[in-house]
């Protein structure tokens, strides 16, 4: 009788484990799951970022020209330097628009 209180007793214990091992590993592959989520978001923002900091490395290495910044008076300023001429295209107006 007592060695089948033993046996039970036993049972119930590796019962208990079991279950204790399975809640642990169900809680830790969503964890797992959670940081792959986690992890792809941040991959995706830093590859954004990385092109981004490309963009305008490529901006600062184009002030460093002189000619950019001719071309940067003449768009926003419309200078025009001695002996140019400056044509500017007017679009036709739409028959219908009175």
């Amino acid at each position: 009788m007592r060695q089948q209180w033993v046996h039970n007793g036993f049972f119930v214990v590796s019962v208990l484990i079991f279950v204790y091992m399975c809640a642990i590993g169900i809680s830790n592959i969503f964890r797992y799951n959670a940081f792959c989520t986690e992890f792809e978001e941040q991959r995706r923002l830093l590859l954004l970022e990385t092109h981004t900091n490309q963009v305008y490395k490529h901006q600062l290495s184009r002030v460093e020209d002189p000619l950019f910044w001719e071309l940067e008076a003449k768009r926003r300023l419309g200078y025009v330097k001695p002996g140019e001429v400056v044509y500017k295209v007017i679009p036709k107006e739409k028959k219908g628009n009175n």
